[in-house]
Order: structure tokens, then C-alpha cells, then sequence
């Protein structure tokens, strides 16, 4: 097993090679959109299982009042990835070979969660309705001439 100069492991084994990649970061920042002001904090107690952010814990501010909430204090799960592919070249003739790949993108199927829904007034604040891509898995053939 070597490093390649990229930072990938290549290995030699039957004449595969394989790379693997690895992304992994902290939770995001959800943004808060209420009229150009952040809520304020109540400390309400928690609502429901599949909220990520507890909407209980926020009310909109008094008109003329100042929030209480600091910056920053809503944020998203993080993300983590795990990208891996194995390539063969087989040679036909002189002039040609035939390079065979698969390539599975988020290899470990991890869930990697959208952010959460972070406008005050609406029924789903606090609620993370999406994600990102499963594992996806290709395969590909190229004849290079």
C-alpha cells in the first residue's frame, strides 16, 4: 500500500488501484429570518420528538424591545462523508486499454441531515425536512486510444 501524491492510499493488488476520500464538518449555522432581528429565548419546555430545534424556546420580540438570543445559537447537524473508488487499466492491443471504475460516493451511507427550518413565523420552524444524497454507487468503461 503507497500514497499517492494527491494524499490517496493506492494499492497493487491484481493490478486495482483504489482511492478513498474523506469529508467530515461541524454543525452549520442556521440563519433565523424575523425581520432582521434574532428572537427572543423563552426556555419553554421541549415540543415534539422531530424537531431538531425546539420552537417553544423562541417568541417573536415586542415591537420596539431587543432580542435576547445570541448569534450563532441555531445550528444544523454536521456532515460526514466517505467517498471510495477502485480502478483497472487492461491493455488489449498496442494502442489500446481499457480502464475499468467504480465509484461509490458516501460508501458508509451515513445520514447527513439538511439545516432546519429557521423562519419564526412558519408551522415547520425548527424542523429539519430533507437531506443529503445516499450512497451512490456507479461503474464505468473507457477505452482509451
Amino acid at each position: 500500500m503507497t500514497h499517492s501524491p494527491n494524499g490517496s492510499l493506492s494499492t497493487g493488488c491484481l493490478g486495482w488501484r483504489s482511492d478513498a476520500s474523506h469529508f467530515g464538518q461541524g454543525p452549520a449555522i442556521a440563519h433565523v429570518e424575523v425581520f432582521a432581528t434574532i428572537p427572543s429565548y423563552t426556555g419553554a419546555a421541549h415540543g415534539l420528538f422531530y424537531e431538531y430545534i425546539n420552537p417553544n424556546v423562541f417568541a417573536q420580540n415586542q415591537t420596539g424591545t431587543f432580542d435576547n438570543a445570541g448569534h450563532f445559537s441555531l445550528r444544523a447537524p454536521g456532515y460526514f462523508d466517505v467517498d471510495v473508488a477502485v480502478t483497472r487499466e487492461f491493455r488489449l492491443a498496442e494502442r489500446f486499454t481499457l480502464q475499468a471504475r467504480g465509484e461509490a460516493f458516501n460508501a458508509l451511507n451515513h445520514p447527513n441531515f439538511g439545516a432546519p427550518n429557521a423562519t419564526l413565523s412558519s408551522s415547520t420552524f425548527g424542523q429539519i425536512r430533507n437531506a443529503r444524497d445516499p450512497r451512490i454507487l456507479q461503474a464505468l468503461m473507457k477505452l482509451i486510444f
